[in-house]
């Protein structure tokens, strides 16, 4: 015996589907970045280190606020 599927659960079935693609396309352009990334974000943060350092403490020309 089939199962009648109501126009809803067929609409929300296409738009999973088509979220899942969305998805996918987004991965595949975006993950070719994964790689540079991490690294690139390394080096930043490791020749600013200090300038973070300092914008934390509160702390400026040896004065403190």
């Amino acid at each position: 015996m089939a199962v009648a599927h109501s126009e809803s659960e067929t609409m929300s079935k296409e738009m999973t589907e088509q979220k899942l693609e969305a998805r996918r396309a987004f991965l595949a352009k975006a993950g070719k970045f994964a790689i540079a990334t991490p690294p690139t974000v390394a080096i930043l943060l490791s020749a600013t280190k200090n300038n973070y350092v300092n914008a934390a403490s509160g702390v400026v020309c040896g004065n403190t606020h």
